[in-house]
This record gives C-alpha cells, sequence and structure tokens, in this order.
C-alpha cells in the first residue's frame, strides 16, 4: 500500500511524492525523493488526506488535472526511496558548501548578458545532476542565452524558477511587526490569497501600513481569523446581530440583559395636555419722591 506525502527543502521548493506505508513515514522526518531526472532530500511536511491506495496511475491523474498548467505535462510523481542516512545528509552539506561560489559566477553572468533580474536562491539537488535558481524581475525575462551559458559552467542541468514578491519573503525570512519571525517562512505550507474584504470584516483598519507586511502584499496573518467572521457563533442566527429571546419573557433572557420594551402599538394611551398662556399681572411702579427744595 502507498500513501501520498508533502515534501519540502525549506526553501520554496516542493513537492508531493509517493511512499509506501512500510517506510513508516511521519511529519519532520528527511527523506530521499527520486524524481524523473534527479533525486532529491525534502522534509515531509505533512501526510497528504488521502486514502492508501495500490495503483498510482489515478493519483497521478489526479496530480496533474489538479495542477493543470503548472506542471511540465508527462511528468511523473517523485518517489520516495528511504529515510535520509548519514550519508545522504553529507552530501547535502557539501552541496550546500559550493553554493557560495555558484551564486557568485551567476550573477557575473547575469550582468554579462545584462538581464534585469535579481538571484535570490540557488540549490542543489542530492546527486548534483540538477541546479535550481529563483529569481525576482518586475516583468519577463528572456534567459535561454543565460541558461546555456550556466550549462556548460556548471555541467549539469540548469533550471530557472520566477517567483513573486512574496514567495520572495517566504524564502530569505525576516521578523515581522509582532516580533515573530514570518509566518510565510516558519509553518505555512502555501501561501493563501488575502483581499481587503477580509480586514473589512474583521473591522481593521485599511491603512496599508498596519495590514501590509514586508513583502508589500497583506498579511497573511488576517486569514487566521477570517473564519470566525464568516460564520456566526452557535447562539445567533444568520442575520440577526443578537440572540432573540420570546417576547415579554423575561425568565429566559440572561440577567445582564435589559428587559423587553412594549412596542408602540402596545403602549397605554394617554391625554393630551393642553397648555394656555395667561398674560402676567401688570406691575406697578412706585412714585417717583418729589426733588426736595433747596
Amino acid at each position: 500500500m502507498k500513501r501520498l506525502y508533502c515534501l519540502s527543502t525549506g526553501e520554496g521548493i516542493s513537492y508531493e511524492a509517493i511512499g509506501e506505508l512500510s517506510l513508516g513515514l511521519t511529519a519532520g522526518q528527511l527523506a530521499v525523493l527520486q524524481c524523473d531526472r534527479y533525486q532529491e532530500v525534502a522534509r515531509i511536511q505533512k501526510v497528504c488526506p488521502t486514502e492508501p491506495f495500490d495503483d498510482p496511475a489515478s493519483v497521478e491523474e489526479q496530480f496533474h488535472q489538479r495542477n493543470k498548467g503548472r506542471h511540465i505535462a508527462g511528468q511523473h510523481l517523485p518517489y520516495i526511496l528511504r529515510v535520509a542516512t548519514d550519508a545522504d545528509l553529507a552530501k547535502v552539506k557539501e552541496n550546500s558548501r559550493r553554493l557560495d561560489e555558484v551564486h557568485q559566477r551567476t550573477v557575473e553572468r547575469i550582468q554579462a548578458h545584462h538581464l534585469s533580474m535579481k538571484l535570490i536562491h540557488e540549490h542543489y539537488t542530492l546527486d548534483r545532476r540538477m541546479l535550481i535558481f529563483q529569481f525576482t524581475s518586475e516583468g519577463r525575462v528572456d534567459f535561454r542565452e543565460l541558461i546555456r551559458d550556466l550549462s556548460t559552467l556548471f555541467h549539469c542541468r540548469v533550471e530557472l524558477r520566477q517567483v513573486g514578491v512574496r514567495d520572495e519573503t517566504s524564502i530569505i525570512g525576516g521578523l515581522g511587526c509582532c516580533g515573530r519571525p514570518f509566518c510565510c517562512s516558519t509553518f505555512l505550507h502555501s501561501i493563501v490569497s488575502v483581499n481587503v474584504k477580509t480586514a473589512k470584516q474583521q473591522g481593521l483598519s485599511l491603512n496599508p501600513q498596519n495590514i501590509s507586511g514586508c513583502c508589500g502584499r497583506l498579511k497573511c496573518c488576517l486569514q487566521f481569523e477570517a473564519d470566525y467572521y464568516h460564520a456566526p457563533p452557535p447562539n445567533r442566527k444568520p442575520g440577526h446581530p443578537r440572540p432573540d429571546y420570546p417576547e415579554n419573557d423575561t425568565d429566559s433572557a440572561p440577567p445582564s440583559a435589559a428587559p423587553p420594551r412594549a412596542r408602540k402599538d402596545q403602549r397605554p394611551a394617554t391625554p393630551a395636555k393642553s397648555f394656555r398662556s395667561e398674560p402676567a399681572p401688570a406691575q406697578k411702579r412706585p412714585n417717583a419722591s418729589p426733588p426736595s427744595a433747596s
């Protein structure tokens, strides 16, 4: 029996791979993957919520339908060979030591080809048969000549991937305004979509400085409590601002609730009072005393 697992290298490169149940794989373990043309070491993020299966062909068909346009047609799902050993981890460290020189020489070739692209990250596969570069750019970049140049320079297959600003922040990492590491670079397996409507529903200020992250986009944490605002509390009916109580029934209402008010048509009629203003009585002015004779 087999199962589907989600794995990641930790630098924005993720996989969905098939593994045998007999391997006893759990989240957090490092495993060796067999891809179409190379081998890779990745960490298991989670076990996909699917039932165990025997035929991987149907699972691959569902995977291609779900990721249509984002993966090469005919590309098979990676297969988990084994749990990473000490020899595999030693190769990973050796590959990491070579990346400093790779980065410097690649930047020189980018400048030589006069390309407007920013190199973010480079990654060697386990067997060093493929070198993966991730970069950002404001527009489309024609890097066909650069790929040929890098393939000749490093004697391996080269793959260039253009990523967005949110992916760049996830790869580089940093500290948010809360003082903790970025959510996208620590525990979020994928970047969720956030819009301004999410902030409005939570009654937050729409000041871009308050709701935007270091990447310039809306913060991922705005989505954490969005479901609470979409679904009403258990004691609240949809469309009602507060719970309804039977009319004129104060026993069922909580002690803190105010007694129900009588409606306008149920209030007792009070006789209209008429007021009449009468003129005030005239006041007599005292007689002025006659002037004294000198």
